[in-house]
């Protein structure tokens, strides 16, 4: 019921709606997200509405909350991974999903300080998948004067979309053995880890 009550929401196309699932939307908050009013007291009362069969709808909205928060957390590697491949590069995050949602979930995390630029589709205003996307990377990289080594995640629709459309090499997250994906520049790994592998730069080597 939940899913079928956020597709019909009339405020999914604004950007910080746009790509937030049924469950995500749950804990989303409204005022964090700069909605316009009435697009707030929407997903105000679908929360409401998803709850009202519970024994006690504020208590099991209260308690989601909790729990959703409590299940973030980082793969045990994960933040060791990132401490070694921020001393040789600048790591930065593309991510999808709505502004104040992913900062929240990536504050909660305790990861963020690992990255020096975050890119959220919401804020840039379109998915990781749109070409428009990767021109708005290539635009900060021009900027700032640097080139991308590597794209790395687990989605091929979006991060290796990503990386084709930057023409940038991409390490696929994927059980290798099994992983159908065969494109050129993409390299397959089961975690984070095999960037040291993968990397064209090769820095790790001057280490």
């Amino acid at each position: 019921m939940a899913r079928a009550r956020w597709r019909a929401c009339p405020y999914r196309e604004l950007p910080e709606l746009a790509r937030v699932s049924s469950w995500e939307a749950l804990w989303l908050d409204p005022s964090a997200a700069g909605l316009p009013v009435a697009a707030a007291r929407w997903v105000v009362e679908y929360g409401r509405s998803v709850w009202q069969d519970a024994v006690s709808a504020g208590e099991a909205s209260e308690q989601f909350l909790f729990l959703r928060a409590e299940l973030v957390s980082p793969f045990p590697e994960v933040p060791e991974t990132l401490a070694e491949l921020s001393a040789h590069h600048e790591l930065w995050l593309a991510t999808e999903g709505a502004g104040s949602l992913q900062r929240r979930k990536l504050a909660l995390s305790g990861l963020a300080d690992h990255f020096a630029r975050i890119l959220i589709s919401a804020e840039v205003g379109c998915s990781k998948a749109d070409p428009a996307f990767a021109k708005a990377v290539r635009t900060h990289l021009d900027a700032t004067g640097r080139t991308l080594c590597m794209v790395v995640g687990d989605s091929a629709r979006t991060d290796l979309a990503l990386a084709a459309h930057g023409s940038w090499p991409a390490l696929h997250i994927c059980d290798p053995p099994t992983c159908p994906v065969s494109e050129p520049g993409v390299h397959h790994g089961r975690g984070i880890g095999e960037v040291v592998r993968w990397c064209e730069c090769r820095l790790f080597e001057l280490a």
